[in-house]
């Protein structure tokens, strides 16, 4: 190899190692929700490095975090032209395409005042039939009971009302007011509360876009109580897991206000392999941006700790 070969490799290893750190620092001004000043300096690497997929990918991942989700699929669609095979980001542009499809439905019917949720067909159905068996119940007791009274009258002729012991009719004393309280109390509410389970369901769709690279988010749940987050994942075999815990902890902050904690759990081939806390505090206050000092910095509590190098 001559030395012109060797100073040429030597500069695209510094340009890759150079690329990685920038990208590691728009990524953490996302995080801490400087979305302005994580465009701009992503903007100006994607100006020194065109190429970059990764620069192309994190782009759109700040524009999901602003709720620009047109030009989010417009960067995930050209980090696509230059790695077709990324599996990642096809699933970030499929993520916001259906939620900007959603998201003009709802507007469109917002506009033409039709109702956003489908109307409870076997609700109704259900109901017309039980009305409908009722009626036809008492229209055969009382058919039974008009037979049996002319069957009656034909062999008999009652001169007085027949008294049968154990028949008396209970008679309840209630006032006008009462009973219009009472009918009126019964109202079916028109706007249930949603479920705890479609609202974790709905956290983890918003934490989907933008999610780590070959990170799967399996679970989210929110403690309403104290605004805690648990989010389960799962990560290559191969990959470092705490690595992936302190990554999928700082993209859940950024995604959730007024949450100060989140609850990662990490599975690799389906088994727990790390369970830690990612603290709002910490990531903030962390004075580096990556490698393993940075997620020693804002992981704690971590499950299994550490062992001691010797």
């Amino acid at each position: 190899m001559t030395d012109a070969e060797s100073r040429e490799v030597f500069e695209t290893l510094d340009d890759t190692t150079d690329i990685d750190r920038q990208l590691a620092q728009v990524n953490l001004l996302r995080i801490r929700g400087q979305f302005e000043e994580a465009r701009l300096r992503c903007l100006k690497l994607l100006n020194d490095f065109p190429q970059s997929a990764a620069a192309h990918t994190l782009m759109g991942d700040i524009c999901v975090d602003k709720d620009d989700l047109t030009q989010a699929v417009e960067w995930y669609d050209m980090a696509l032209g230059i790695i077709p095979e990324s599996v990642a980001d096809q699933k970030k542009l499929e993520s916001v395409r259906k939620r900007l499809k959603d998201s003009e439905t709802a507007d469109t019917a917002a506009m033409l005042g039709l109702p956003t949720t489908r109307p409870k067909v076997g609700m109704f159905a259900a109901a017309f039939l039980a009305l409908f068996v009722v009626v036809a119940l008492g229209s055969y007791f009382a058919g039974r009971q008009m037979q049996a009274a002319s069957h009656a009258k034909e062999k008999q002729v009652v001169d007085a009302p027949i008294h049968i012991p154990g028949t008396e009719p209970t008679v309840v004393n209630r006032s006008s007011d009462q009973t219009a309280s009472g009918i009126e109390s019964v109202e079916t509410p028109r706007n249930p509360t949603p479920s705890r389970v479609e609202i974790d369901r709905q956290l983890l769709g918003s934490l989907v876009p933008g999610a780590p690279e070959g990170v799967q988010l399996l679970e989210a749940m929110l403690d309403p109580r104290t605004n805690l987050v648990w989010v389960t994942a799962e990560c290559p075999p191969e990959s470092n897991p705490r690595d992936a815990a302190a990554h999928v902890g700082t993209h859940a902050l950024a995604k959730i206000e007024n949450c100060p904690l989140v609850t990662v759990r990490i599975l690799q081939n389906g088994t727990v392999t790390v369970i830690a806390d990612v603290r709002r505090d910490s990531v903030v206050q962390s004075e580096v941006s990556e490698g393993q000092a940075w997620v020693d910095a804002v992981l704690s509590n971590v499950w299994p700790a550490a062992q001691p190098t010797g």
